[in-house]
């Protein structure tokens, strides 16, 4: 099928228009179909399956967004962990610290 217009007013209108015969064997043309149903048909069920496929998207996005919030969280706080240790282990060492050897304390 291949598509033909016909001027309709102000307006092009689409023909769906078998061209087999006429291009392989040089018949005569098969009948035409008006393309304004058929293309609302099209375009209806395009629409539906984007609006389907955008609401997957979505959540997919929301959950890699989720996702990678959490590996922040636990990489955040893993580092807060290691500070955390190594702040005590300087507490610790200055407190073992002879009072009087103030060169090994500073």
């Amino acid at each position: 099928m291949r598509v033909r217009y016909q001027k309709m007013r102000t307006t092009l209108a689409p023909y769906y228009v078998c061209m087999e015969e006429v291009v392989r064997r040089a018949g005569t043309l098969c009948p035409s179909i008006r393309g304004r149903d058929i293309d609302a048909a099209i375009s209806a069920l395009l629409t539906e399956r984007v609006r389907l496929l955008r609401s997957k998207v979505a959540l997919a996005v929301h959950d890699e967004i989720a996702s990678r919030v959490k590996q922040a969280d636990q990489l955040r706080a893993s580092q807060l962990k290691g500070a955390r240790y190594d702040a005590e282990l300087a507490q610790r060492r200055y407190l073992k610290v002879d009072p009087d050897n103030r060169l090994v304390a500073d």
